[in-house]
């Protein structure tokens, strides 16, 4: 039968005396409180015979014991199959679902319990007890709620997260998730580990199921600006502060960060729109110093996209690529990008390499005519010029790419986009502005390399 999982028990060998051996050896370890073996004992009993519901009620009364709550619940159940009067049963599962902080279910198994049994002071207490959790859980969800409505969770940090650790973050918030879905706190959790992660869109996702209130506004922004959207994170961050009355610092501290960049940003492109084009790569390159890559890898790349529009216009078609380059390696798919460089190496006359990103734009948006369009004028440019492609830095075109990026031949494209940002990172010129004119010098042969080692690479 479709979709039908056979019970772990299924290939027992069904021996009654042995697992009535079995049985009698964990209740006397149960008994000795070594819960451990007894589970084991009773786990082999119920492979041996699994119709007996006593001893999926004993393996859940260990379970129980060694706070497994889940395996209870199911232990509990298969007993209620077997013995739908057992009422040891209900009793477990009503204790495994408290365990598993879920009352409202653990309430309802005491009152079956108590439905087989009236006189039942086990069931009796467990059901008192479950109503008072009932009581303390929706308490906490409306102090979790105001709480929302008032942003009282801590901002977040604008300072990047190494990757092994906000991975980490994502795996228990994950687990969190699992355990207690309803749990403001713990979306807000996977929110914020989305976001170290820098899966922006994913992080949008999470969010737009979190209670509304400042909590949720202020994520949003969050996430919006550091993946360039920064009008939509300004207006969510002043929706939070009509709904505070700008009493929350977090959203106010963001606003002015997010209103900031904006004003440089909105500078930058006037000075490029009306033709003074080094002004504005000179306060690109000042707002992109103080930007932290693995912070906002979005907004980063778009502003490297920028000055390297800025950087074409004044025919400075090599480094308009290497900043080019250096944001495809942060945003791997970004089309803005990806459309930009194809037209660099275009108008550089490298039609292959040019006709190669159109390939690529053109799987990124396979339904959009005006890209189908451009990748057919640059096959045709390349047919054209069959040597065009060739064109590069003449001192490079002998490189070994993978021995530039400190490769292994079998790197994968991970490796090289890790090698490439962290060289980059290590030789781009706008870092050497201060040293010597050789060392300069150095540091600029050393970037192109890289350059041409990671556009031929990603290319392959």
């Amino acid at each position: 039968m479709q979709g039908y999982a056979a019970p772990w028990w299924a290939d027992g060998e069904y021996d009654d005396d042995a697992a009535e051996r079995a049985n009698d050896t964990g209740t006397e370890l149960f008994r000795n409180k070594d819960y451990c073996a007894a589970f084991m004992h009773y786990t082999e009993a119920i492979r041996l015979c699994p119709r007996r519901a006593i001893y999926h009620c004993n393996r859940a009364a260990a379970a129980l014991k060694l706070y497994r709550f889940s395996i209870a619940a199911t232990d509990a159940r298969q007993a209620m199959k077997r013995d739908p009067q057992n009422i040891k049963a209900y009793l477990r599962a009503g204790q495994a679902h408290a365990g598993l902080q879920k009352p409202e279910e653990a309430a309802e198994w005491f009152r079956q319990a108590l439905l087989l049994d009236i006189t039942s002071s086990a069931a009796q207490r467990g059901l008192d007890a479950a109503i008072r959790a009932q009581g303390r859980a929706h308490a906490a969800a409306l102090q979790e709620q105001a709480g929302a409505s008032r942003g009282d969770r801590p901002r977040l940090s604008r300072g990047p997260v190494e990757a092994e650790e906000a991975a980490q973050m994502l795996h228990s918030s994950e687990g969190m998730l699992r355990a207690h879905p309803s749990s403001h706190a713990v979306h807000c959790s996977h929110a914020e580990a989305l976001i170290a992660c820098r899966r922006y869109p994913d992080a949008l996702k999470s969010i737009s199921l979190l209670q509304p209130g400042v909590d949720k506004l202020y994520l949003q922004a969050e996430g919006l600006w550091r993946q360039a959207h920064l009008a939509p994170a300004n207006a969510a961050l002043s929706e939070a502060s009509q709904q505070t009355g700008s009493s929350s610092s977090k959203c106010a501290g963001l606003q002015l960060w997010v209103q900031s960049l904006q004003h440089r940003m909105h500078a930058a492109e006037i000075a490029c729109e009306d033709g003074h084009l080094t002004q504005g790569i000179s306060l690109y390159f000042d707002l992109l110093a103080e930007l932290q890559p693995g912070v906002c890898s979005g907004l980063y790349a778009e502003l490297l996209v920028k000055k390297a529009d800025a950087q074409r216009q004044q025919g400075q078609f090599d480094a308009a690529l290497q900043d080019l380059n250096c944001a495809m390696a942060w945003e791997p798919e970004s089309v803005n990008c990806l459309q930009l460089r194809a037209s660099v190496y275009r108008e550089a006359g490298n039609y292959t390499q040019s006709f190669m990103d159109f390939q690529k734009l053109g799987k990124l948006m396979p339904d959009d005519a005006e890209v189908f369009e451009e990748l057919q004028q640059a096959a045709r440019l390349c047919l054209d010029s069959p040597e065009a492609g060739s064109k590069s830095h003449g001192h490079s075109a002998s490189i070994t790419w993978y021995t530039t990026l400190r490769l292994g031949a079998s790197a994968s494209n991970a490796d090289v986009r890790r090698a490439y940002r962290q060289l980059a990172g290590k030789w781009h010129p706008d870092k050497w502005i201060n040293k010597r004119k050789s060392e300069q010098d150095q540091a600029s042969q050393q970037f192109a390399d890289i350059s041409d080692a990671y556009a031929a690479l990603s290319n392959a």
